[in-house]
């Protein structure tokens, strides 16, 4: 097995630029949510503990599968999500999320809901950013629709909840770079208010993986492209002259 894969994804969040603070650790106490059954070595702890190589599984899959974690006391504002394929049969990965937060406990509100577009890679992170501005001591999960039925069971590796998500417009103030449209379909274009030269342009996924990588000698507006890529999340490297920036795109 690739040893990478165990590297924690809280420690990869914090490194370079993914600036992003995780909400969960291994130590947050985690209870499982709704109609659960799992093995031994499947169990809930395993969705929040850094380590993609072990995973959550449910083999009931009327009702989805969900857990609610403690924050201990503390109050936290989630902004992003990062969600993990397990190792095996992606017909077991869910198609929709929700997203509720809690301050006692018992009465929880919805923030946000949306759709995890099915994926046949394993391990694989996709992020979702969302809007929210109201800090909760409990965060609750709830993951439903199989992207296939032939099994009657959900499987997650990893779930990470994030505070401050990385923000384009935080940085085009003062970079001089813009990048639009953003989110995309696929192509892209980016925007030297310094009207020089962009050197070098190197796409990344969340991992640090390079993707894509142009030379590109015009000034002002150039054109890219992330035709072939997965929707989700990737880091823009804009290099010109001696000025490096990163930035965030999202592909739709």
């Amino acid at each position: 097995m690739n040893k990478k894969l165990l590297l924690p994804l809280s420690l990869l969040f914090q490194m370079g630029v993914f600036a992003q603070t995780p909400i969960f650790s291994p130590a947050s106490s985690i209870a499982s949510y709704g109609s659960v059954y799992s093995p031994f070595e499947e169990q809930v702890g395993n969705v929040i503990d850094g380590d993609v190589a072990t995973k959550f599984l449910d083999y009931n899959a009327s009702d989805g599968i969900g857990f609610t974690v403690n924050l201990g006391g503390t109050m936290k504002i989630a902004n992003s999500m990062a969600f993990t394929t397990a190792n095996d049969f992606p017909q077991r990965d869910a198609m929709n999320y929700q997203i509720l937060g809690s301050i006692d406990g018992d009465n929880f509100a919805l923030i946000t809901s949306g759709i995890i577009v099915c994926d046949e890679m394993r391990f694989n992170t996709t992020n979702y950013d969302f809007d929210n501005t109201e800090s909760y001591s409990y965060y609750r999960l709830i993951f439903t629709n199989q992207c296939d039925t032939s099994e009657d069971m959900f499987q997650i590796a990893e779930v990470q909840l994030f505070e401050n998500p990385l923000s384009n417009a935080a940085f085009e103030a003062k970079d001089g770079f813009t990048i639009y449209p953003n989110p995309t379909n696929g192509a892209f274009f980016v925007k030297n208010a310094a009207d020089e030269p962009i050197d070098l342009l190197t796409i990344t996924d969340v991992s640090g993986k390079q993707l894509q990588q142009f030379s590109q000698k015009k000034i002002t507006n150039s054109v890219f492209n992330l035709d072939g890529l997965n929707t989700g999340i990737y880091f823009i490297q804009i290099t010109s002259g001696s000025k490096s920036v990163v930035k965030k795109i999202v592909k739709q």
